[in-house]
């Protein structure tokens, strides 16, 4: 278990390249003008504002020379501006990361549940068991998300006393 562990945070650099390698390959595909217009917000983009865009982040560079510098920036912890916020994408993750993690905590139950059921369908296999959680697991992943809100907005404020 621990040789798996060890195999797999090796790998994790790795992994890490390779996705960051391919987003920014998908975004190179754009043109020199396209990517200066991810950065302009302004409808009216006059040739003498995108120059300034292309120039400011270089965006005429070499790609690799492009990649480098993205990759530095990432590693010292600058990941830009939002483009529709205006503020440090940095700022962005650290206002809403409590959030995401008070939602990772809540859900934690609920995948040790699941993990715990596909167990004993497992050792079930093709017993009644295993046929019970198939068609549950079937019938969960079948309904549509707005249809479990308008339930929990149903149920949960009788049960929480709101």
């Amino acid at each position: 278990m621990i040789s798996y562990l060890v195999r797999r945070l090796l790998l994790l650099p790795v992994i890490l390249f390779g996705v960051t390698l391919l987003i920014f390959a998908m975004l190179s595909r754009l043109s020199v003008g396209q990517r200066a217009a991810l950065y302009v917000r302004q409808v009216p983009r006059t040739a003498d504002g995108m120059q300034r865009i292309i120039e400011r982040y270089g965006l005429e560079d070499p790609l690799p020379l492009q990649y480098g510098r993205w990759l530095a920036q990432v590693a010292r912890g600058d990941l830009g501006f939002s483009l529709t916020g205006k503020e440090p994408v940095a700022a962005v993750i650290r206002h809403h990361l409590p959030g995401t993690l008070e939602l990772l905590l809540w859900s934690l139950p609920l995948i040790w549940l699941g993990v715990s059921l596909g167990r004993l369908a497992a050792v079930q296999r093709d017993r009644a068991a295993d046929q019970a959680l198939r068609l549950l697991s079937s019938l969960a992943a079948s309904t549509p998300a707005y249809l479990l809100g308008l339930l929990a907005l149903l149920f949960l404020p009788a049960r929480l006393g709101s």
